[in-house]
């Protein structure tokens, strides 16, 4: 199992994708910083996962994963 600690300081409420922060993983140095979704899955290593504003509604859509991402 991978374990992050994810810090987030700013998130747009218009704009739910527009949020800014950290990714950490215990033990190691280096921090990532990120300044939208796609950055922060793209750090996850969560790249088909896609989130996306409808109007006033937060409708995620997500697409398959990756064998070696999928949880079983």
């Amino acid at each position: 199992m991978e374990v992050y600690i994810v810090r987030i300081y700013r998130r747009d409420e218009s704009d739910p994708r527009m949020v800014a922060g950290i990714v950490e993983e215990p033990g190691e140095p280096e921090r990532k910083a990120f300044a939208n979704t796609d950055e922060l899955w793209n750090i996850l290593g969560l790249k088909g996962l896609r989130s996306r504003s409808l109007g006033s509604s937060n409708k995620r859509e997500e697409t398959e994963l990756p064998e070696d991402k999928k949880r079983g």
